[in-house]
């Protein structure tokens, strides 16, 4: 009878303890693989709290693109001293010190009515141009005036930080036969470069100006001189005999 009853009691530990024990090892298999709703509540407000990750660093700029201009003028027309207006033909060639593509340039004194590459190379360009210009005229010396006519030179996206124009005196030329029609023009043709500002848009940029000097025949300009002088002189005469 007591064989009878510990095996009662045997049965009885076998049929319900072994569930009991069989639930509290998926209980920590759920505790220990992080499934638990209770268990990931401190992991999400975790994630939630941390600083966001910063932006990347915007890229470092390097520096400018150097572009050396070269200009042979080829001529100067349809001068008007009145209005300061004037035409230029002429070539321009382009030397960068890295491959380049100087094509977006314009005139800072006028348009472009005409423009074709002629030669094409990573670092070397050649363009041939015609553009119709405008420049302040001072008469107040007439007929003993001079005048710069010049064309200004702007790239129409890059600022200074990314390109510079440099002038080259040595390989700038005007046509042997370049004349201005009713003016003498002094020999030779001047460049320079120069940051011009616009306020408008807080930045920079690089001009490339050249230039030729023009000024009356010396023979005219004292006849036109003598010719004003006498004016003045028949017009005083003209009031003393009144």
């Amino acid at each position: 009878m007591r064989f009878i009853q510990v095996m009662a009691v045997l049965s009885f530990f076998v049929t319900f303890a072994a569930p009991l024990g069989s639930g509290g090892a998926a209980d920590a298999a759920v505790t220990d693989g992080g499934a638990s709703p209770a268990a990931a509540l401190p992991a999400a407000a975790s994630a939630a709290s941390a600083p966001l990750s910063a932006s990347p660093a915007p890229p470092v700029k390097g520096p400018p693109l150097r572009m050396q201009v070269d200009i042979l003028l080829l001529n100067v027309g349809r001068l008007d001293t009145g209005t300061g207006t004037y035409t230029m033909d002429l070539y321009l060639t382009f030397r960068c010190d890295r491959p380049c593509e100087p094509e977006k340039f314009e005139v800072a004194n006028g348009r472009i009515v005409f423009q074709q590459k002629q030669e094409d190379f990573p670092t070397y360009k050649v363009y041939r141009l015609q553009a119709a210009l405008t420049i302040g005229m001072d008469l107040r010396r007439y007929p003993f005036d001079r005048h710069a006519l010049s064309l200004v030179m702007e790239d129409n996206v890059r600022d200074i930080t990314e390109l510079v124009y440099v002038a080259d005196p040595q390989h700038s030329f005007t046509d042997p036969d370049l004349q201005v029609a009713g003016w003498q023009l002094t020999p030779g043709i001047a460049v320079h470069v120069e940051p011009h500002y616009y306020e408008l848009f807080n930045q920079s940029y690089s001009h490339y100006v050249a230039s030729v000097e023009i000024r009356r025949p010396l023979l005219a300009a004292l006849v036109k001189g003598l010719m004003k002088k006498k004016k003045k002189k028949g017009r005083f005469m003209d009031i003393d005999s009144v």
